[in-house]
């Protein structure tokens, strides 16, 4: 597979201006509190009246503190029955709702779609950031559960593809249909995300059984999969596993699952031929159709109507930017055209009075969200990465500032968009939340990070291990060729490549790294080909 430099421009600070206005209440300097609320606080802004973080005015400072919040509220998180935690039961945390207890409320019987599946992106992600293994714990946890109790019988007409509602919550409990088509109908497009991130969990574990069921996975897909059209995609949205039907034939959340087959063939494990096929036919039905007619479709499990929905038309512009090689010529305005599409039917001005216009979750659902802001913040900051285009960058920073306001200081992370509703969903809130952040920091480190402590914040590979000790960090990536790139608080003495001395260099190139000073420390950029164990000394 093709790699690219991770963060390679090297970017000038955010100025934010500072003008004159007053009814408002001054807090730091240059920091001005008003009083209105947004989430769980009082919006602070610069005296210009645009929005600046809650807890402190570093952006850097402030991100980590979110990041470090959230993880200790989901470490918290209690058991409810048999061993088993109640976000792998529920899909929101109760409380700031009536519900009869943690055991269950009658109206919550499952989990989000995509739940474990972007907390296992998430969780690897943080784990990379903070290098706490009980993380890669949880992740083993999730997927282990989620494994034993969701997928479809292998004598089904679709086996192994995961269910995200269960009828029934009580010990020993199964996942067993959808929330809103009932029994045995599941979401095929989450399949393929599943298989994507238990490659990713087997790269870090390396345990084979996440593999093994990821073949599973994708196996079932190719057997099922067509040209598609206008109105069907190649493989359904929702089909009863049992009987075969399909109740919804389209969706475009299909880059998971082109990465799941794309890791596989890089693997070579499975049947390869056909999943080049498989990951070509969902790729070239993407630029054909869903870029063409700007129909992106359903995605939300608790969603009985069509809807486009952003993150689809996300995930695509992601998988654009990040592999301009496999997607052709055209990536550069075909990523342009979706974002513009994101903008043009999901932005929502609310909030406009504060320097910051938002993005709302779905067509269905015109509210802003935390997760939906955050996604669309990196995408455009991504799109700035690789094009050179960083018009739009003021306001993405703006709405990964804007979408801090949803988390408490314990760590609770609500939906802010709806203040008649204001759930806590673990799905927005914890597992497509905390992967964008990370990734915007990788893009802008020198001015989303905070200058105090030592933090690995991308990496082209998965990282499979990493400690951070004094005067030294050690870590270990899946691929011996990769980049990383990490904020730390002192220029590195010596870095080491299974015990090869790394060259420094003041331009990234193979097997050297670079040092970017700043005011506090700096920036790092590891660029090693011919290994996967790095030292660095400090």
């Amino acid at each position: 597979m093709k790699k690219k430099i991770l963060s390679l421009l090297f970017i000038l600070f955010l100025n934010l201006p500072l003008l004159a206005q007053d009814h408002i209440r001054k807090t730091w300097e240059g920091t001005y509190r008003h009083n209105q609320r947004l989430g769980w606080h009082y919006i602070n802004t610069d005296s210009a009246g645009n929005i600046l973080p809650w807890f402190r005015p570093d952006i850097g400072v402030s991100f980590d503190y979110i990041l470090n919040c959230l993880w200790e509220f989901w470490d918290s998180i209690p058991y409810v029955f048999d061993g088993t935690k109640y976000y792998m039961v529920h899909r929101e945390w109760p409380w700031n709702k009536d519900y009869p207890g943690i055991w269950g409320g009658k109206e919550d019987h499952g989990i989000g779609g995509d739940q474990v599946q972007m907390l296992l992106d998430s969780w690897s992600r943080l784990y990379m950031y903070t290098g706490n293994k009980k993380i890669v714990e949880n992740m083993v946890y999730q997927a282990d559960f989620y494994i034993h109790h969701s997928l479809s019988p292998d004598d089904h007409v679709w086996p192994y593809i995961p269910y995200p509602w269960h009828s029934e919550i009580k010990p020993g409990f199964r996942y067993d249909g959808d929330m809103i088509d009932g029994l045995d109908v599941a979401h095929v497009d989450k399949a393929g995300d599943l298989g994507y991130h238990l490659i990713r969990l087997y790269k870090i574990t390396g345990n084979k059984w996440y593999l093994e069921i990821a073949e599973k996975i994708a196996n079932t897909l190719a057997q099922h999969i067509n040209e598609g059209n206008e109105d069907a995609s190649p493989l359904p949205y929702k089909i009863n596993t049992r009987t075969g039907e399909v109740k919804w034939p389209y969706t475009t959340n299909w880059v998971w699952t082109i990465r799941m087959y794309e890791d596989l063939v890089d693997l070579n494990f499975g049947d390869i031929d056909t999943y080049t096929g498989s990951a070509d036919n969902l790729r070239s039905w993407l630029k054909d159709y869903a870029l063409k007619n700007n129909k992106y479709g359903p995605f939300f499990e608790d969603i009985s109507s069509w809807s486009d929905c952003g993150i689809n038309a996300g995930r695509m512009v992601e998988y654009i930017l990040l592999f301009p090689d496999k997607w052709g010529t055209t990536w550069q305005e075909d990523a342009r055209k979706a974002l513009d599409w994101m903008w043009n039917n999901m932005k929502n001005e609310v909030w406009k009075e504060y320097g910051v216009i938002v993005i709302n979750e779905q067509t269905a659902y015109p509210y802003p969200g935390n997760s939906h802001t955050s996604r669309y913040a990196y995408l455009e900051l991504l799109y700035s990465q690789m094009t050179g285009d960083w018009s739009r960058k003021l306001n993405s920073v703006r709405q990964l500032i804007w979408a801090t306001y949803s988390v408490d200081t314990e760590g609770r992370n609500e939906y802010p968009g709806d203040p008649a509703t204001n759930e806590i969903w673990f799905t927005d809130g914890y597992g497509d939340y905390v992967a964008h952040y990370l990734n915007a920091m990788a893009i802008l480190p020198q001015e989303l990070t905070s200058p105090d402590k030592d933090r690995m914040l991308g990496s082209l590979s998965v990282v499979r291990d990493i400690q951070y000790m004094e005067g030294l960090i050690n870590y270990e990536t899946y691929d011996s060729n990769s980049t990383e790139v990490l904020r730390l608080m002192a220029k590195p003495r010596e870095i080491f490549v299974n015990g090869n001395m790394l060259e420094e260099s003041n331009l990234p190139g193979n097997n050297s790294w670079v040092w970017q000073p700043l005011e506090n420390g700096g920036v790092l950029y590891v660029v090693h080909g011919n290994g996967n164990k790095i030292k660095i000394l400090k």
